[in-house]
């Protein structure tokens, strides 16, 4: 009896209990799209497309090849980034290295004289590198504005344009009429005479005794080729073009008053 009630009982409750009740869609092409779009989203997500890990990656590889770009560029354009230090250290190897060719290839010697590299290395330093930089770059442009300008001009507008012909003629002058004459070989002479161990005052002496020649071979070479220069070059490029064309012309004063000179002794 108590079997049959409790038979009775579950029939009952099983019929008050909600029914489930499911739904179900034709598995078309659309929404197809829309289901596996949802499940790339919430369960795969953007990783799964392309991790951040390697964007991260990318990103830097990226960084490294640009800086990796930048840095050769940097060390090529010295030239224009430090001109100062780029003609001043062409000046001091050019001067010391062409006085070596000539102790060595020219005049034969067995041992290199060390004070007189030196002296050359020292006045290419601060003469044709410092100085001349100061000259050609800062001191020109200011006293003949309109030089840069002019010599970037093609020739056939160079020949039309009479103040800049005016100033080239004004530069060419401070150069030979002024800056080589006068300043050049009495300061080579001083500074080779302090690096030799003797008097300042003979270094001028020196020049006096010699300044006819000396005058006249510097003109031969620095009218024509400052013409050249202050025509045509740029500023960054004046004073690596001195030292170039100084090349050979150190090569003439190291054959012709690179060995020690004494001076008559007068009566």
């Amino acid at each position: 009896m108590q079997v049959h009630k409790t038979t009775m009982m579950s029939r009952a409750l099983t019929r008050l209990s909600p029914t489930k009740t499911s739904f179900s869609f034709p598995a078309t092409p659309f929404r197809r799209n829309i289901n596996n779009k949802t499940l790339n989203h919430k369960l795969i997500g953007p990783s799964f497309r392309q991790s951040p890990s390697a964007g991260l990656k990318r990103q830097l590889t990226t960084n490294t090849t640009t800086e990796t770009t930048k840095l050769p560029k940097s060390r090529f354009n010295i030239h224009k980034t430090q001109p100062f230090i780029f003609g001043t250290s062409i000046a001091l190897v050019k001067n010391a290295g062409v006085d070596i060719l000539v102790q060595k290839y020219v005049e034969g010697a067995e041992e290199l004289d060390l004070r007189r590299v030196a002296v050359f290395g020292t006045f290419g330093m601060l003469f044709c590198g410092a100085w001349q930089y100061f000259l050609f770059v800062k001191v020109m442009p200011k006293l003949c504005p309109a030089a840069e300008a002019f010599a970037a001009k093609p020739i056939a507008e160079k020949l039309k344009d009479i103040p800049g012909l005016k100033q080239l003629a004004f530069q060419n002058f401070v150069e030979n009429g002024i800056n080589n004459p006068i300043l050049y070989f009495p300061i080579f002479y001083t500074i080779k005479e302090w690096l030799e161990g003797g008097p300042l005052e003979d270094g001028i002496a020196k020049y006096k005794m010699n300044m006819k020649e000396d005058v006249i071979a510097i003109w031969k070479v620095w009218i024509p080729a400052q013409f050249f220069n202050f025509a045509f070059s740029p500023m960054w490029f004046r004073v690596p073009f001195v030292a170039c064309v100084s090349a050979f012309w150190t090569g003439y004063v190291s054959i012709t008053r690179g060995k020690k000179q004494t001076i008559p002794a007068q009566n």
